[in-house]
C-alpha cells in the first residue's frame, strides 16, 4: 500500500471523528437548552405557586423560598434564606420535623406529610399542612428537600369556631332551667338528657340514659296515644302527662315535643307542674267545700257614681294575673257572709277590686267622694278627704303590706276593717280587706258621722237599720276565708309570673337554638366552599331565614367598591337597569339604604317602598341592609328585601347576629385572597 493510500485512510478516520464530535457538540448544546428550559419552568412554577414552597439543604438551611411562603411567614426571602428551618418552626413541632428529615434521608419514605406550626416575627403561629420530598442526584446522594406548605389558618379558625359553638350548645343544653330529652321511637330508649331531666326523675343522667322511656310513664298506653298525635301533627305543645320517678313518686309534667321521623327520634322539653296541679286541686276542694252564699260579690251591686276605680290601675300585677271576674268570685267567698265591703289592692295602692255590698258602705263612700271637691278620681284619692278610701287603704291595707301581718282597725264609717297582705312567693304584692260589725245605732255616734260626712241623719239611720247583724263565729270564719283568698290570689300571681318566666325562657331557648343553627349553616358554607359560590350559598340561607324574595351578599374590595357576586344568580336576570354591573364603585353609591348603612356602620331597615332605585331596578318594597364589620372595618354587606310582611325588631336582632357570625369568616377569606394575589 502506498503512502497516499495510508494518508487517505487517516483523513477518512479524522473526518469520521470530527463528525462524531460535531454530533456530540450539538447534542450537548440541545441538552443544555433543555436544562435551561426545564430550570426556567421549575423557577416559574416554584415562584408563582399559590401555596408556599421552599428548598432546604440536608443540613437544615433554607436554600430558596417562594413569595407565597414569605407571605405566609411574614418574612422577606433574603431573611428566610439565611436561617435554619428549626428557627422558624414552633418548638413543639421541631421533633416531628426532625423525624421527617431522618426518615427521608434514610430512604424509609419517599414523601412525608404532616401538620405543623411556623413562627412569625411577631410571635404568632400559623398552622400549615406540609408535604416534603428529598431530591437526590444520579448517584443517590441527597441534594435538597422540596417542601410544599398549605395555610390551614382558615380551617383551624373554622374548626375552633365550630368547637366553641358546640360547647355553647352543650352548656345551653346542660344548664337549661327546663328538662330536655331525646329518645328513640323504636322502644323509646332515652339517648340524651340534661341534668334538669335527671332531677325530675329523681335519678342521675348515667342511670337514665339508655333506659326505655316507656318504663317512666305512669300509663304506658298514654305514650302510644302521644306518638299517634305526634305522627299526625309533627309536634305537641304543652302536652300534659304523668311520669313515675326512680323513687316511685308520681309527677305531672307539661311537655313540648317534636317528632323527627327520618331520624327515628323525638326531642322535647318538660316542666314539672306537680305542685301547681296540687295547688289547683286544693283550690278546687276549697271552692267545693265553701259553697257560695247569696251572691253579695257577684257583680250585682250598683256601680259607684264615680265609676270603677280599677280603670286607674297602673300596677296590674294582681288584676291581670287573676282577672276581675275571678277576684269577684274569690272575694265573694267571705264577703257573702258579711255583706259589707271589700277591696283588693296592688302593692302600689291601685285598686284591683272594690265592692260595696251594703247600703251603709255605699252611702258613706259616695258621700266622702263628693267631699273631695274634684271630678278627677286620682286627685280625689290623693286628697286625704276621701274618708272611706283613707280607712280602707292608708289605715288598713297599706299597714298590712308594710307590717307583713294582718291589721284590724275601726274605720271612719263606724265599722271594723280586717286586712291581710297578699304574698306571691316571698314578695308581698298587695293586700285585701273586708268590713265587719254592725253600723252604729247610738244617736250621738250617728250625729257625729252625719256631720263628718255631710249627710242627713235620717239617711244614716235608715241604712243602719237595714243591715242584718252577723254572729261572731261567722265573722271569724270570714276572716279565715279572707286569708285563704289572700293565699289563693298570691299563688295565682306567682303561678302567672312563673308561667311568664317559663315562656320567656322557652322563647330564649328557641331563639338561641335557631341562631346557633343559622351560625352553623353559614360556618359550614365558609368551611366547605372555596370559590365565589360561597356568596350565593350564604345568600340562599339569608333569604330562607328572613323569608325574603330578593337579596345580595358581597364584599368591599381594596378600592372600597362593593362587589356582589351573589347578584348574578338571584337578581341579575330580573334587573332591567341599563349597563348593570355587580361592582359598585364608592363614588356611584348614592343615598339609598345600603350605602347609608355602610357609611353609618349600622344595620338599617325600611318598610317603605324605596324611591331611590334607578330606572329598571327591581322594586324594593321593604328591606334590611346590614354592613358586615370585622375589627372596626366594614368588609362586606348583605341586604334582604321584599318580605311579605314588614321587617321587625326580631329581624333586626337576627341580622346583627348573622352579620357578626359572617364577619370573621368573610374577613379571613378576603385576607387569604389578597395574600394569594
Amino acid at each position: 500500500m502506498s503512502r497516499v493510500d495510508e494518508l487517505e485512510r487517516e483523513n477518512a478516520a479524522l473526518r469520521r471523528e470530527l463528525e462524531t464530535l460535531s454530533v456530540l457538540r450539538d447534542r450537548h448544546a440541545a441538552t443544555e437548552a433543555e436544562l435551561r428550559a426545564a430550570e426556567e419552568r421549575f423557577r416559574t412554577f416554584f415562584d408563582n405557586a399559590p401555596v408556599g414552597k421552599c428548598m432546604t439543604a440536608p443540613g437544615g438551611r433554607l436554600l430558596r423560598v417562594n413569595p407565597a411562603f414569605c407571605a405566609l411567614l411574614g418574612r422577606a426571602a433574603e431573611v428566610l434564606e439565611r436561617v435554619d428551618w428549626a428557627a422558624i418552626t414552633h418548638p413543639d413541632d421541631v421533633a416531628g420535623s426532625r423525624e421527617c428529615v431522618r426518615a427521608l434521608l434514610a430512604g424509609e419514605r419517599d414523601t412525608w406529610e404532616m401538620e405543623k406550626r411556623y413562627l412569625r416575627p411577631d410571635g404568632s403561629t400559623v398552622w400549615t399542612h406540609v408535604t416534603t420530598r428529598l431530591q437526590r442526584d444520579r448517584e443517590g446522594r441527597p441534594l435538597h428537600f422540596l417542601t410544599h406548605v398549605l395555610d390551614l389558618s382558615d380551617r383551624r379558625r373554622a374548626e375552633q369556631a365550630l368547637r366553641e359553638s358546640e360547647e355553647r350548645h352543650r352548656n345551653l343544653f346542660e344548664n337549661a332551667q327546663v328538662a330536655i330529652f331525646r329518645s328513640r321511637l323504636d322502644g323509646g330508649e332515652l339517648t340524651a338528657v340534661n341534668q334538669r331531666l335527671a332531677e325530675l326523675f329523681e335519678t342521675t343522667k348515667q342511670e337514665i340514659v339508655g333506659t326505655p322511656a316507656l318504663s317512666r310513664w305512669a300509663e304506658p298506653a298514654a305514650r302510644e296515644r302521644m306518638l299517634a298525635a305526634l305522627r299526625e301533627r309533627g309536634e305537641l305543645r304543652d302536652h300534659e302527662l304523668e311520669i313515675v320517678t326512680a323513687k316511685g313518686n308520681l309527677r305531672t309534667v307539661l311537655a313540648s315535643i317534636k317528632l323527627y321521623a327520618e331520624q327515628g327520634c323525638l326531642e322535647g322539653t318538660a316542666v314539672d307542674i306537680t305542685e301547681r296541679k296540687r295547688a289547683e286541686e286544693r283550690v278546687q276542694r276549697i271552692q267545693w267545700m265553701l259553697a257560695p252564699q247569696p251572691p253579695a260579690g257577684a257583680g250585682q251591686e250598683p256601680t259607684p257614681t264615680y265609676g270603677d276605680l280599677t280603670r286607674l290601675n297602673r300596677d296590674r300585677r294582681i288584676l291581670d294575673a287573676v282577672g276581675p271576674e275571678a277576684l269577684r268570685e274569690i272575694v265573694g267567698e267571705f264577703l257573702d257572709m258579711l255583706g259589707t265591703s271589700s277591696a283588693v289592692y296592688e302593692r302600689s295602692g291601685d285598686y284591683a277590686l272594690g265592692i260595696f255590698a251594703s247600703g251603709w258602705c255605699r252611702f258613706l263612700d259616695d258621700a266622702s267622694r263628693r267631699r273631695c271637691a274634684t271630678s278627677d278620681d286620682r286627685e280625689a284619692l290623693a286628697s286625704g278627704r276621701w274618708l272611706c278610701h283613707e280607712s280602707c287603704w292608708s289605715e288598713c291595707a297599706k299597714q298590712a303590706i308594710e307590717r307583713g301581718a294582718p291589721v284590724e282597725i275601726e274605720c271612719n264609717g263606724g265599722l271594723w276593717l280586717y286586712g291581710a297582705p297578699i304574698r306571691a312567693g316571698s314578695e308581698i304584692v298587695g293586700a285585701l280587706n273586708v268590713g265587719h260589725g254592725d253600723p252604729p245605732r247610738e244617736a250621738a255616734k250617728l250625729r257625729e258621722l252625719a256631720e263628718r260626712y255631710g249627710v242627713a241623719l235620717g239617711e244614716l239611720e235608715r241604712h243602719a237599720a237595714a243591715y242584718e247583724s252577723r254572729p261572731a263565729f261567722l265573722v271569724e270564719l270570714a276572716k279565715r276565708r279572707l286569708h285563704s283568698a289572700a293565699k289563693l290570689i298570691g299563688e295565682t300571681v306567682e303561678r302567672t309570673r312563673a308561667e311568664a318566666r317559663l315562656r320567656e325562657r322557652n322563647e330564649e331557648l328557641a331563639r338561641s337554638t335557631r341562631e346557633l343553627a343559622i351560625r352553623n349553616r353559614i360556618a359550614e358554607v365558609f368551611l366547605t366552599t372555596t370559590d365565589d359560590e360561597v356568596f350565593s350559598r350564604v345568600l340562599e340561607i339569608l333569604l330562607d331565614v328572613f323569608a325574603s324574595r330578593f337579596g345580595v351578599f358581597g364584599y368591599l374590595d381594596d378600592e372600597g367598591a362593593l362587589v356582589v357576586p351573589s347578584m348574578t344568580r338571584h337578581v341579575w336576570s330580573e334587573c332591567q337597569v341599563p349597563d348593570k354591573t355587580f361592582i359598585f364603585p364608592r363614588e356611584r353609591w348614592g343615598e339609598s339604604l345600603w350605602p347609608t348603612a355602610i357609611r353609618r356602620r349600622e344595620i338599617l331597615c325600611s318598610n317603605v317602598r324605596s324611591t331611590l332605585t334607578p330606572p329598571g331596578h327591581l322594586p324594593i318594597e321593604r328591606n334590611i341592609s346590614a354592613p358586615i364589620i370585622h375589627r372596626g372595618e366594614v368588609v362586606g354587606l348583605f341586604q334582604v328585601a321584599n318580605k311579605e310582611t314588614p321587617y321587625d325588631e326580631t329581624d333586626l336582632a337576627l341580622a346583627r347576629t348573622i352579620a357578626d357570625a359572617i364577619a370573621p369568616s368573610l374577613s379571613a377569606r378576603l385576607g387569604r385572597e389578597r395574600e394569594l394575589g
